[in-house]
């Protein structure tokens, strides 16, 4: 060694030089992960703002289309789905995002395309990549409960064409006719019962809702809460604006 520095034998130098190099490794391997994480922070705040040609950009220097979620487990590609930004869902779809994927609530990137007016594309756009039509949240809501729910009459169509679930029911027994009928949702009614032969069947229902204290639809109610929740998340925390 030099002067005045402490001498080591030969494996003992070697033993030094390799702990160095893991040293450093991980070292690199922190780094990386920071400039990952920050990447795919920004890659989630262009995804809710539309920005396709930045979408792409930054999926090209290595971004993953599910690398970030907001505090509610939402994803990039919920919340392009929930801003109606067609393209971008195209994208990440492409780019491997989980079609499925589920926040805190249980709800899919598909329950948010329904729930939200004039999203009709993305909700095409989503099944046609084979999105689950008849998923649950945690309240037992599916899609096309919530879009008869709140009366977005090309939705229900486009999800009855793939076969969705009619008799499914929340949790607190609501199917989606009885949603559309007590929401006065008349086209829906006529998609969900064309014939009009569980009409009577569908408004005894209701009533009994009603006689037993249970006729507000209160899971559905909360699923659409949580809803507007998550997305008030993102927006806090991406400083973007709904539009």
């Amino acid at each position: 060694g030099s002067p005045g520095s402490p001498s080591h034998s030969p494996a003992a130098e070697e033993a030094i030089r390799c702990a160095t190099q893991v040293l450093k490794m991980f070292a690199t391997v922190g780094d990386d992960d920071a400039i990952g994480s920050k990447l795919n922070e920004q890659f989630f705040n262009v995804a809710l703002d539309g920005d396709i040609d930045e979408v792409k950009r930054l999926l090209r220097e290595g971004a993953a289309a599910d690398g970030h979620k907001n505090s509610d487990g939402g994803t990039a590609l919920m919340g392009a789905s929930w801003k109606r930004h067609a393209g971008v869902v195209q994208a990440l779809l492409e780019a491997d995002a989980d079609k499925d994927a589920k926040d805190n609530n249980g709800a899919t990137a598909l329950m948010f395309a329904s729930v939200v007016s004039g999203a009709a594309e993305v909700v095409q756009v989503l099944l046609e990549a084979g999105a689950d039509k008849d998923a649950r949240d945690g309240s037992g809501i599916t899609a096309l409960l919530e879009a008869s729910r709140v009366g977005h009459a090309e939705v229900v169509q486009a999800l009855l064409e793939v076969g969705a679930d009619k008799g499914a029911q929340s949790n607190d027994g609501f199917t989606a006719l009885m949603r559309a009928t007590s929401n006065g949702h008349s086209a829906i009614v006529a998609l969900l019962d064309p014939t009009g032969e569980n009409k009577t069947a569908t408004e005894k229902a209701l009533t009994d809702k009603v006689d037993a204290g249970a006729g507000a639809g209160d899971e559905e109610d909360d699923f659409r809460d949580a809803l507007e929740s998550a997305i008030f998340q993102t927006q806090t925390e991406t400083n973007c604006h709904c539009q």
